[in-house]
């Protein structure tokens, strides 16, 4: 029988703030160490504990304010081009183990220079939790801190049981005299109570030690190798002798998956499907064979629901494709601000005022017919034209919205320039929506995902807006001067031939 959860512990269906480190206390300006208590810290847990990590410089924690409504932030003045990191630890008190299932932090390192582009700060930020990887983005660079929201871990970081490591890696900096630093680093999750199985671990008669391995199957030991019911696994090799007989209905998993390519976390069933082995029941069995794990109704659920968001997670290659889906299927509807570096990850094919489809481009040419010399005209209320994403998994067909004025030259009414705002705009869901005759096309690949996605990824649909940008374009101009110098060629699923045919537009 599982125990009962621990008071104020959490559970999977309503996990808690299990740690919470606001850096309230001033560091004391000497050390690569702080070790002063957090704001929140489960009872179950014990001994926090922060180190710096600035190879080949000697950087050490720093005090700075952090910004309205926050009183401080944890940080360093050195940024070492080979990377730096933040190493937290802590205990689980005997008897208990952790799951963690989100985190946040607010963070900031030195500003860009967005004429150049150059930060002497980090870009990057690469989170671990014993080892594994959890998650992963850039570093704000705005004057202020920015949080990164909460983020569901990538993969799995449960059953954690003694020391827990989380590391805070960051890289990618333009020289070393740039600054970082963070707060109100969060961890969400929920605490277990070890159950005590009654008896010791099972041993063998004949020395030669238990023949049921981690994963529940029996080795075969004249051929060393297990028998999993729809395939043989050679441990010596690493890998299944064959193909998974599934693996045409799942393209996003090698053919020769173990685990649904997860084999930190979890066993194989039958050589078909991963299964988690959280370790919080004992295995069941059919005559006497071990072949898998008991959970819960709620840790199933939990297992089923984040298994299928980490699995279709898996076709795509960018963050920001990732935190779109994480957002579907954790932010119950949440409205998403692209931030700038975002926007420009998206790739979006470069476009004048007058769009790249017959449609934006016959819309603006009405707009303009009957300009007289010296006049000005104000975009109409809603003005918009059709925008193509470049990069998968991210806005895909979208709308770009415009408003501001078109000037026209005093001696030639076809010389025009336009000033004023745009703003990208998307419906993220899985809807097939009509292609509109003269509008976007998608592609076959594009359309495959869009239904799969739409019958086996849970989620709710959201808006995704991008921040107001200041544009400008002359007549002269084939693109709103927003795209110039920036290149669309993501990996596309998407866009249509069209749009590189017609680059420019207006």
């Amino acid at each position: 029988v599982e125990p009962a959860a621990p008071t104020g512990g959490g559970t999977a269906g309503s996990p808690v703030k299990v740690y919470l480190h606001g850096f309230k206390t001033k560091a004391s300006g000497t050390s690569t160490t702080y070790a002063v208590a957090p704001d929140v810290l489960s009872t179950y847990l014990d001994s926090s504990k922060w180190t710096l990590s600035t190879p080949g410089q000697a950087g050490i924690f720093s005090t700075y304010l952090s910004g309205a409504g926050m009183d401080s932030a944890l940080g360093f003045a050195v940024t070492p081009t080979t990377g730096s990191a933040m190493t937290l630890t802590f205990k689980v008190k005997a008897g208990y183990r952790l799951n963690i299932l989100s985190f946040s932090f607010y963070n900031r390192t030195t500003a860009t220079n967005w004429g150049t582009g150059v930060t002497t700060g980090y870009k990057n930020w690469l989170m671990t939790i014993n080892g594994l990887q959890v998650g992963a983005d850039t570093m704000n660079r705005e004057f202020t801190m920015v949080s990164t929201g909460t983020r569901i871990v990538e993969n799995p970081a449960n059953g954690l049981m003694g020391t827990v490591t989380v590391v805070l890696n960051f890289s990618n900096s333009f020289d070393k005299t740039g600054t970082l630093r963070i707060d109100s680093f969060t961890l969400n999750g929920y605490v277990e109570q070890i159950p005590d199985t009654g008896h010791d671990p099972v041993t063998t008669t004949d020395g030669k030690g238990y023949r049921y391995k981690f994963n529940g199957k029996e080795e075969d030991l004249e051929t060393s190798t297990q028998d999993y019911g729809m395939r043989i696994y050679d441990p010596r090799l690493g890998k299944f002798l064959s193909e998974d007989p599934l693996f045409k209905e799942y393209p996003w998993f090698t053919p020769y998956q173990f685990g649904s390519n997860n084999p930190i976390t979890c066993i194989d069933l039958d050589g078909l499907e991963g299964l988690v082995a959280t370790g919080s029941s004992q295995p069941f069995s059919n005559n006497s064979r071990p072949i898998g794990m008991v959970l819960s109704p709620q840790d199933a659920n939990r297992i089923a629901y984040v298994t299928a968001v980490a699995a279709f997670k898996l076709a795509f290659s960018e963050p920001l494709a990732k935190k779109l889906i994480d957002n579907y299927a954790y932010g119950n509807g949440k409205k998403y601000i692209l931030n700038k570096n975002e926007t420009v990850a998206a790739k979006v094919a470069p476009t004048g005022i007058g769009g790249i489809t017959t449609n934006s481009k016959t819309n603006f040419n009405s707009l303009i017919a009957n300009a007289k010399k010296g006049s000005t005209i104000t975009l109409p209320d809603g003005y918009s034209i059709e925008g193509a994403a470049t990069e998968a998994g991210t806005l895909g067909r979208f709308t770009i919205k415009l408003s501001g004025t078109i000037t026209f030259d005093k001696e030639d009414a076809s010389k025009w320039v336009f000033e004023g705002v745009m703003q990208f705009w998307d419906q993220y869901d899985f809807e097939t929506q009509k292609e509109p005759e003269g509008g976007l096309k998608r592609s076959e690949w594009g359309d495959y995902q869009t239904d799969f996605a739409r019958k086996h990824l849970p989620g709710k649909a959201f808006e995704v807006l991008s921040e107001e940008i200041q544009v400008k374009q002359t007549s002269e101009d084939t693109v709103i001067d927003w795209f110039k110098g920036k290149k669309a060629d993501g990996k596309s699923n998407r866009v249509p031939n069209e749009v590189a045919n017609n680059p420019g537009g207006g």
